[in-house]
């Protein structure tokens, strides 16, 4: 790895010319998704810049959080494909398991991740739950969701249920990180899966996104749809106490990430080029 001074600035200049387009795709919200995972619009109404998110994590280096590695993907038959209907119907079900947990042992909680960016961004079906929980319910958690008959991996900062070798939710310890701690305060009532829910508020859900997208452990696919919800969520009625909120709490991931968000957000609302 480059020293500090040789390495590469975070913004790097985009050569496309550049022309402005005033139909509605060329708003953030109809940002243009390529083969490579990048974001952009070719029409803008200036020369452009690219936010380089990985060389982020290179230069300023994150907080490793004692995470298990990421799951095998589901097995799948030959030639079959799952209907989005019937992943969200077993989310809804280890959902509703974990709430019964949680509720019967007085657990706060805050519920994060693909289930929570259809919400506040573009739907799309997510093969797991997701949850924020304090360290001092991990052994209780542990146990109950034995109880319920899934598999349970441990680590010291989450833990990780499965069914019939099936990864089906991450809860990870809000005290990890500062970032988790902050966000998993915010939260409100909301209902998904007609399931009443605690979910974290819009602003602290874009700055958990931002960090995950920041991580240099996270696989590449994985961060390209962190960015991807960020979008959805920042074309979506995101407003100034929204996004006040979200730098607030990504700006404990290092010093200056608060205001590299601000640009992240501010490149997406105008359509301006976001790589990954």
């Amino acid at each position: 790895m480059l020293p500090h001074a040789h390495r590469k600035h975070t913004y790097a200049h985009d050569p496309r010319p550049t022309t402005r387009r005033t139909s509605a795709s060329s708003s953030a919200a109809g940002g243009l998704w390529d083969s490579r995972g990048s974001c952009y619009l070719r029409h803008v109404s200036r020369e452009t810049t690219a936010r380089i998110l990985h060389e982020r994590g290179a230069i300023r280096p994150l907080p490793a959080l004692r995470l298990l590695p990421p799951p095998p993907p589901p097995p799948r038959r030959p030639g079959v494909i799952r209907h989005p209907d019937e992943i969200m119907a077993g989310n809804k079900k280890v959902l509703a398991d974990l709430l019964d947990i949680l509720g019967a042992g007085e657990i706060k909680y805050a519920l994060v991740g693909g289930l929570v960016a259809g919400l506040y961004g573009r739907e799309r079906a997510t093969v797991d739950v997701d949850l924020l929980v304090p360290r001092r319910a991990l052994d209780h958690l542990a146990r109950e969701i034995v109880r319920c008959r899934y598999t349970v991996e441990r680590s010291e900062d989450m833990l990780r249920a499965s069914r019939r070798g099936v990864a089906v939710a991450d809860l990870v310890v809000r005290e990890a990180s500062p970032v988790l701690r902050a966000a998993s305060a915010k939260t409100i009532p909301a209902t998904l899966l007609g399931l009443p829910v605690q979910v974290v508020r819009r602003g602290a859900f874009v700055a958990l996104k931002f960090n995950a997208a920041l991580s240099p452990t996270r696989q590449s696919h994985d961060r390209f749809q962190d960015v991807a919800d960020i979008a959805s969520v920042v074309a979506r009625g995101f407003s100034v106490r929204d996004e006040r909120l979200a730098t607030t709490i990504a700006a404990g991931i290092y010093p200056g990430a608060g205001k590299e968000l601000a640009g992240l957000i501010d490149d997406m609302r105008h359509g301006w080029p976001i790589r990954i």
